[in-house]
């Protein structure tokens, strides 16, 4: 299990160009997750939504200095145009989001739900192309 570990960490690190220990970086994401709400909230575009995502990783994985506070959330909203009003509410929203989730089955990331079916973890991807590509030709193994 270590060793698939770890040749998982280095496999990830080379496709997203970025440093072992880049890769293990250890910080608490739940301001950027509240980010995300607010963003979800506010009805931001997909490219706003894009962009936060860019930033909050290069932040945390290539700069090593993560987006990990209140005040360094809302000042990447602003940037994006995004009012920051009703930060402080979020923790219950996310709270509740997370229970509806558990209760949904989903408890790991990333989990993937289509027609119904849930998929843990990326090794499925090439199974749900299959899927919606109409399951023509042999599926992927």
């Amino acid at each position: 299990r270590k060793m698939f570990s770890e040749s998982e960490l280095k496999r990830d690190c080379a496709l997203l160009d970025i440093s072992i220990d880049a890769g293990i970086i250890q910080y608490d994401p739940t301001p950027a997750a509240y980010g995300l709400l607010l963003l979800r909230e506010a009805g931001a575009s997909q490219q706003q939504f894009w962009r936060y995502v860019e930033s909050i990783y290069s932040a945390a994985f290539r700069e090593q200095h993560p987006v990990d506070s209140a005040n360094k959330v809302v000042e990447l909203l602003a940037s994006l145009g995004i009012a920051s009003s009703g930060y402080e509410d979020m923790s219950g929203k996310l709270k509740d989001m997370q229970a509806e989730l558990l209760e949904a089955g989903i408890f790991d990331s990333p989990t993937l739900v289509y027609e119904g079916e849930r998929y843990l973890g990326r090794q499925h991807l090439p199974l749900l192309s299959w899927i919606m590509k109409g399951r023509s030709g042999p599926p992927p193994v």
